[in-house]
């Protein structure tokens, strides 16, 4: 088991990465969105799109692969995000049931 300290620090870590992870990946999916929408001639077209293109093949180039690098980076930030933010509430569980109140 960790010690409050370390599980303290690793949430935090695990908070601010997710938080930037996020605040990163949001533009690359509105971009790689844009560029989707943008190629394609008719609504329906670009809906066809952009339902194929989260789970299809990418490759390193291209308004496809920027769109599923961005959802891929939303989803590893949201977790990063949870991860820390369940680490924090464990110390804050901890601190109360053991009578400290960190300082206030």
């Amino acid at each position: 088991m960790l010690d409050r300290t370390t599980l303290g620090v690793a949430g935090t870590v695990c908070t601010v990465l997710g938080a930037a992870l996020l605040v990163v990946s949001f533009p690359v999916v509105i971009v790689g969105i844009s560029d989707v929408v943008s190629q394609t001639r008719t609504v329906t077209a670009a809906l066809a799109v952009l339902v194929r293109t989260a789970p299809s093949d990418t490759a390193l180039h291209g308004p496809r692969s920027r769109l599923s690098f961005g959802l891929l980076g939303v989803g590893v930030g949201c977790w990063l995000l949870g991860a820390g933010l369940l680490a924090q509430g464990r110390i804050e569980r901890l601190e109360k049931r053991d009578g400290r109140n960190g300082g206030a």
